[in-house]
């Protein structure tokens, strides 16, 4: 049954981008007033303000002429959004123009969103004309908007409505292309029974659903990431252990190229093993084969296991920039011994 979607995929245009951006935002503003009040705090640049979202009740507050008992206060503020799929398609002329459309808020914000971060003296040239009309300029890329918004899902995991909202948000921004860091991300996988078999051959694979471009494969047992590898090669195909055959269904290499013998020697052994320890049936599979898993200690420690999969932006983990390199296998295995995830 294929899955049901929040956010429409039918378009790439960057009306759609930001009708799906604010609806993420609404979502979660009717969860809680307070999670949209983080997302734009978050997301602020570094300029110390903190946006006030929804109405504020006290007691006893007022002048020294009169005190009433009580007071329901909402501060002003309003938000444009100019979204950009490519941070260089972005025109000063054009952000100039907006500021026409603010009235007289408490807290004015212009708010770009982008694939791609800005240039930095790209983007001091914006922020010097727009803070003028004081205009306060918040640039985020769609990755940042993802991140803050798995951390709110994270720390109410019992909000499971929100959770599915969350990630078919951050699905949808990897398959319109919105989030372009797939050579830094790991994806964790649980294993379970099979973790010994993944390190022998070098593999992981789990039943054809929904994919998300990466790069890195991190295999995942009673809270701990064991192991990390380098994806050589993903495959989906059908395994035929009696005729000894990975036959690849139409048009799924999706490195465009055939596996080696090696290759369809582990898968085979694999899919053997399973079926003759566990029973498993292992049939149109998605096989992702690696060049080594590299052990490693990456722990998780909030409360509960994995539910199923989970993305590292082990660029972000790393501290590296977008124009940087991965260092090898082995050091980031080395890098993540003894470091904590939530």
């Amino acid at each position: 049954m294929s899955k049901v979607h929040y956010f429409q995929r039918y378009s790439q245009k960057e009306n759609v981008i930001t009708n799906n951006t604010l609806l993420l935002l609404s979502r979660l503003y009717s969860s809680n007033v307070r999670y949209l009040e983080t997302v734009l705090t978050e997301i602020a640049d570094g300029e110390d303000v903190i946006i006030p979202v929804g109405v504020k009740m006290q007691q006893q507050s007022g002048t020294s002429q009169s005190i009433p008992d009580g007071e329901i206060k909402q501060e002003s503020f309003r938000v444009l959004i100019e979204t950009k799929k490519n941070a260089l398609d972005l025109g000063i002329g054009q952000l100039q123009d907006h500021l026409a459309n603010f009235g007289d808020e408490e807290t004015k914000i212009l708010l770009v969103l982008t694939a791609d971060n800005i240039q930095e003296s790209r983007r001091n040239e914006i922020e010097k004309k727009i803070h003028r009309e004081g205009v306060l300029l918040f640039t985020a890329t769609f990755q940042d908007i993802v991140n803050v918004a798995n951390t709110i899902a994270e720390e109410n995991q019992y909000d499971f409505a929100l959770k599915e909202v969350v990630e078919d948000f951050e699905d949808y921004c990897y398959e319109t292309g919105l989030l372009p860091r797939d050579r830094f991300r790991m994806r964790a996988v649980s294993c379970g029974s099979t973790l010994d078999e993944n390190m022998e051959y070098d593999l992981y694979y789990d039943e054809v659903g929904s994919y998300r471009s990466h790069s890195y494969v991190g295999v995942y047992k009673n809270k701990v990431i064991r192991a990390i590898g380098k994806i050589t090669k993903i495959i989906w195909a059908n395994v035929n252990l009696k005729d000894e055959k990975v036959d690849a269904i139409k048009g799924e290499y999706l490195d465009r190229e055939k596996l080696t013998s090696d290759e369809e020697k582990r898968i085979l052994e694999a899919v053997r093993v399973a079926h003759e320890k566990r029973g498993w049936e292992i049939f149109s599979h998605r096989f992702y084969l690696v060049d080594e898993f590299y052990k490693t200690d990456y722990k998780k420690i909030s409360a509960y296991g994995l539910r199923s999969t989970k993305y590292f932006d082990l660029g972000s983990i790393l501290e590296l920039g977008d124009d940087e390199e991965l260092p090898s296998t082995q050091d980031i295995a080395d890098a993540l011994k003894g470091a904590t995830w939530q």
